[in-house]
């Protein structure tokens, strides 16, 4: 269990406190830091005595064992949240909310019902999440999109020296000074121990002024590949949106649209998929109303340039607005690695379940569900907070 802290740190940290390769440590999917988050990570070897006696502030280890194989990235179903919605009646400064105040007990349970009803029949748009973008510093898929590019110059200084509202005054103090002074001997002074990944980036470019390739090499690979997916995943989110603009629904299939068989109701997507609007619509239709089957949306790679469905259009459109092609995908940091994969453009919970908490001063909503990998439960949120 962790709190307050990065998967990849936590691994980082353990790995140092056993004097092992952090490369030797997997584990299935990233958690949020903000959140208190339980996961199983493994660590190749004989280490079970040694991880036993390890203690840490934020990273608490239990249930060790051996085991003969492997955690590896998308290993895991998905995941179970537990999430209570506080101070319901006011804003993130405690300013009453008059049009929450002004309900009834029985108006907000009425919603509450109304929303889970709905998220159950039709589930909800399949967006990645602010986090997956950075929640304190949303510019995950700008980095991205520049490595892509193989622009590194300009992807350090958005790493580096681009500061954002919501970081800490001494922070954004810290970037903004780097930004005019591009002194980076200083800026290793003024950049916080905590920010771990931009000072190796800054000690490098000290002692190796202008590599900034190499000097991004510095971050953790999964770390890399995080920022350059986040653009992918906003490229995903922009198409989504465009269909929704353009009046398709996301529940619906249309002529082109691709169908992906489920394992079973509600279950895991399988490799089955077939292109609506032809010999099986009449099969593909009583699939989706059984819930054994999803409408998917491309996360586009070097291999899609060539593809032919729903989105295919809209995404010729999104590339020239970004001013992107296919063919730049195939990165130096990773070739063959981003080739296009896909992903329902709607999603059902499990176990939905909701509660309304009307104590005085301090009315909470209560949520517990079950999301498949990839799925960001601020999305889910999003359809009860926006009635």
């Amino acid at each position: 269990m962790k709190r307050h802290e990065d998967t990849i740190v936590a691994a980082q940290l353990i790995a140092a406190a056993l004097k092992v390769p952090r490369d030797i440590i997997s584990w299935a999917g990233l958690k949020d830091n903000h959140a208190i988050t339980v996961q199983r990570m493994c660590i190749k070897g004989d280490h079970l005595a040694e991880v036993s006696k390890l203690q840490f502030n934020n990273i608490f280890i239990k249930d060790i064992h051996y085991g003969r194989k492997k955690i590896r990235t998308g290993d895991l179903w998905g995941n179970h949240f537990d999430i209570v919605i506080r101070n319901l009646g006011n804003d993130e400064e405690n300013n009453p909310l008059d049009h929450i105040n002004a309900l009834t007990r029985d108006k907000i349970s009425g919603i509450l019902k109304e929303a889970t009803s709905s998220i159950n029949e039709r589930g909800f748009p399949n967006f990645f999440g602010l986090q997956r973008f950075g929640s304190y510093r949303p510019n995950s898929h700008t980095i991205g999109k520049l490595i892509f590019l193989g622009d590194y110059k300009k992807a350090i200084e958005e790493f580096l020296m681009k500061s954002y509202p919501k970081e800490y005054d001494n922070v954004k103090n810290a970037r903004n000074n780097l930004r005019e002074t591009k002194d980076y001997e200083k800026a290793l002074n003024e950049f916080p121990n905590v920010l771990k990944y931009e000072r190796s980036v800054i000690n490098y470019l000290i002692h190796n002024p202008g590599n900034y390739k190499t000097a991004l090499k510095q971050l953790p690979t999964p770390l890399t590949r995080l920022l350059m997916s986040a653009y992918q995943s906003y490229l995903f989110n922009k198409a989504l949106t465009t269909r929704k603009k353009s009046g398709f629904e996301l529940d619906k299939p249309y002529k082109g649209d691709i169908i992906s068989i489920l394992a079973e109701e509600n279950g895991e997507i399988t490799h089955l998929r077939y292109k609506y609007g032809g010999s099986y619509d009449e099969s593909l239709d009583k699939a989706l109303k059984m819930r054994r089957a999803l409408v998917m949306c491309p996360i586009i790679g070097f291999e899609s340039e060539n593809d032919d469905n729903f989105f295919s259009e809209i995404y010729n459109l999104v590339l020239e607005e970004e001013n992107f092609a296919y063919s730049d995908f195939k990165s130096d940091f990773s070739p063959t690695e981003f080739k296009g994969t896909d992903r329902s453009i709607i999603i059902r919970p499990q176990f939905l379940d909701t509660r309304y908490r009307p104590e005085k001063g301090s009315a909470s909503i209560e949520l517990r569900f079950s999301l498949p990998k990839g799925t960001y439960a601020t999305m889910l949120i999003r359809e009860f907070t926006k009635n």
